[in-house]
């Protein structure tokens, strides 16, 4: 799977804000308490503070072998839309399908269950 940049960041900051939660347990020390400054300092600048904010998502949409769009399906967050673009798929609805997905350790769809 392909990260973004922004994406990346966004887990680096989660990282760094859990950094800062663990050294403020610790014992107070002028090193580290000027260390936590810096942190929540670098952590509130305008484009920390919206790439932390933004909520990331993946599209794509299936064709037809001539080209014909089937079906796109948009994930942001936990929510999975899925849009039928034509009536003759077995689908027939108007409004996006919306399912809220959760983990799941289970194999893909493509691979067989072992038996």
């Amino acid at each position: 799977m392909n990260f973004s940049t922004d994406e990346q960041r966004r887990e680096s900051l989660l990282l760094l804000k859990e950094t800062a939660d663990y050294l403020k347990r610790l014992p107070v020390v002028t090193v580290t308490q000027s260390f936590i400054v810096r942190i929540e300092e670098h952590l509130a600048a305008p484009t920390s503070r919206l790439t932390l904010e933004r909520t990331f998502g993946r599209a794509g949409t299936a064709y037809s072998p001539a080209g014909v769009p089937l079906f796109s399906a948009r994930l942001v967050g936990s929510e999975l839309s899925i849009l039928v673009h034509r009536s003759s798929l077995p689908l027939p609805v108007e409004q996006p399908l919306r399912v809220k997905l959760e983990t799941d350790e289970s194999p893909p769809f493509d691979k067989p269950d072992p038996e």
